[in-house]
């Protein structure tokens, strides 16, 4: 079932065409691609319902008329009071019908019908239930509840003080009328437009997965410029959205890829705005991490503060699970077109058991990751610095080495090998980090990479012949 527009609407041309699918679709795009109109579009040709032929989003029920819900941007204010005065959703509906019939709505003007009716309209449907289920939502997203005071005033909580609707912060009077929808089981498609509208990232969400849930019931599309409004559980319900010598229209996502590229476009296209490190060097565990932060420092400490160690392992005592983690984190630095693909370093250890070697050689192998995987010659970076490193850092290798092996709790084990690369981190310089060529050689690479992401292409040519 797909809409079909046949004369011009807004920036939507003639011959325009949208799927109606049950679950939560997403459009998104840059300002002024045209997400909002399509919204609008969609709305009108539902209520308009030509031929009965959208009865089944409806499910035979009744009316369709009273069953969708447009949500518009310009939802900043909304009624201190849960009076319907005698209004209906209906009623309401066909008022926004009658200004999107002829063409999408200008901004010249205040909406009329006015938005800020929008909400009590939609819970006085079924009054108690809905606002005990409006209510549970703003619990989960960590907002204040609200009471129904005396003249159906609506009041929230406000660190004991009851504090009316119309003087709440514009996240919670925007996402009023949302909620308030979401909780309403008669409607059944719901139009969003930037459900994102003054909602800070945790919200958002907490409220994605909210459509995600409610999408079983309803068919629920959004128009947004967030990432985390995406899809993620089904990347061909994303659309993106792009305006093409005026004209408006949409590329269907296909894959995790395509969802990746409109979340890095999303967030601007540039790591460096998003205060993400220029690179990676993925280690195997977290006292690799430390020794390979400090030769970084000693090398270059300017770069080394745009490069992050990554730890693979996290807290995982088992050898197979240890190397199953790294090569996990390896797929998500090179899939798709991830920004770090081509620049990430990874430090690994020699492998005890022919399994775990196998999964290193076949990473070895890859060429996205050609001379950029260094191995250890022996099994851990404890057995892998050299005796004189441990001296002066106060500290017996043969000892140490022992003590490891003496250790059969996990947690006592990681205990002692934090201690031991904490120290040997303080006594590295310039001269002893010769000593440890591989995981030198792991942190000038990943410099020379990191430099590379800010040069002229004719310096990047003479970094990859290095």
């Amino acid at each position: 079932m797909e809409i079909e527009n046949q004369n011009t609407y807004g920036p939507v041309n003639p011959g325009f065409k949208f799927p109606i699918e049950g679950g939560y679709s997403v459009l998104v795009g840059s300002n002024n691609s045209g997400k909002s109109s399509i919204l609008q579009l969609i709305y009108k040709k539902l209520y308009e319902n030509q031929g009965g032929q959208y009865d089944s989003v409806a499910n035979n029920e009744g009316d369709l008329k009273g069953m969708i819900c447009l949500i518009p941007t310009d939802r900043d204010y909304v009624a201190k009071d849960g009076s319907p005065a005698g209004k209906t959703l209906e009623e309401y509906n066909g008022k926004l019908y009658d200004v999107l019939s002829g063409n999408i709505r200008g901004c010249d003007r205040p909406m009329e019908p006015s938005i800020s009716e929008l909400t009590r309209l939609i819970f006085n449907k079924e009054f108690v239930s809905n606002t005990t289920k409006i209510n549970l939502y703003l619990k989960r997203l960590g907002l204040s509840n609200y009471k129904v005071r005396d003249g159906q005033i609506l009041k929230f909580d406000d660190g004991g003080n009851e504090i009316e609707v119309s003087f709440q912060g514009s996240g919670l009077r925007s996402i009023l009328p949302i909620l308030a929808a979401l909780s309403e089981p008669k409607i059944k498609v719901l139009l969003i437009d930037e459900p994102e509208k003054s909602l800070e990232s945790k919200v958002k969400k907490g409220l994605r997965k909210i459509f995600l849930e409610a999408s079983k019931e309803k068919i629920i599309i959004i128009a947004t410029q967030s990432h985390l409004f995406l899809n993620n559980d089904d990347p061909t319900k994303n659309y993106e959205v792009m305006k093409t010598e005026g004209y408006v229209e949409t590329n269907r996502m296909e894959d995790e890829t395509d969802l990746q590229n409109a979340a890095f476009k999303l967030l601007g296209n540039n790591i460096n705005d998003l205060f993400l490190p220029e690179n990676y060097i993925i280690t195997e565990g977290s006292s690799d991490q430390v020794i390979v932060e400090r030769v970084l420092e000693i090398i270059d400490p300017d770069i080394a503060k745009k490069i992050k160690v990554y730890s693979a392992s996290g807290d995982s005592s088992k050898i197979e699970g240890i190397i199953k983690l790294t090569g996990e984190a390896i797929r998500f630095f090179i899939a798709g077109n991830n920004p770090y693909k081509e620049r990430i370093v990874v430090l690994i250890d020699k492998q005890s058991s022919k399994k775990s070697q196998e999964r290193v050689d076949k990473w070895l192998s890859n060429p996205i990751l050609e001379k950029r995987i260094f191995q250890l010659d022996l099994p851990s970076i404890e057995e892998y610095i050299p005796p004189e490193i441990y001296e002066s850092a106060g500290r017996n290798k043969e000892e140490d080495l022992k003590s490891i092996k003496e250790k059969k709790n996990f947690k006592d084990k990681k205990q002692l090998k934090t201690e031991i690369s904490n120290q040997i981190k303080l006594s590295l310089n310039e001269e002893n980090i010769n000593q440890i060529p591989i995981i030198k050689k792991a942190a000038e690479k990943a410099i020379r990479l990191t430099k590379k992401s800010t040069m002229s292409e004719a310096k990047k040519e003479q970094v990859e012949k290095k």
